[in-house]
């Protein structure tokens, strides 16, 4: 249990550290280009700029992964649920449609019918159009 609160504490300062990374990396960016504009700099020094901010950011996300990682197993080893505050839509199911209640009639659904328990269900009727 010990090594495991060790490793959340460990995830969490390397990912403040590697903040400050992207951080300094935004910077060098920014005076890449500043250096560019003002004649005193290549484009390859920006390139090389930002290619830093990238591995930068890379290295950012991963740290928040092996954070994620080391609080998943720190749950583990003390069999308690954490709150996760950060939470993201996963785009594998995002067409997924999940069966509907019954009793739940959604009104964004453009098919939806009414049903009460002693009748048939009854179509939404549709709006009156003008004619021309």
């Amino acid at each position: 249990m010990q090594q495991a609160y060790a490793n959340v504490q460990t995830a969490r300062e390397t990912i403040r550290s590697q903040a400050k990374v992207v951080e300094q990396a935004l910077e060098a960016v920014r005076l890449a280009t500043e250096r560019l504009a003002a004649g005193a700099g290549t484009q390859l020094d920006v390139l090389n700029a930002q290619v830093q901010l990238t591995t930068a950011r890379s290295t950012e996300l991963q740290a928040r992964a092996n954070y994620n990682t080391a609080l998943a197993e720190f749950d583990r080893v003390t069999a308690t649920a954490t709150s996760y505050a950060e939470t993201f839509t996963d785009p594998m199911l995002m067409n997924h449609r999940t069966p509907k209640d019954p009793a739940f009639v959604d009104l964004a659904d453009s098919d939806h019918t009414v049903v009460q328990s002693s009748q048939k269900p009854t179509p939404t009727p549709e709006p009156k159009r003008k004619k021309k």
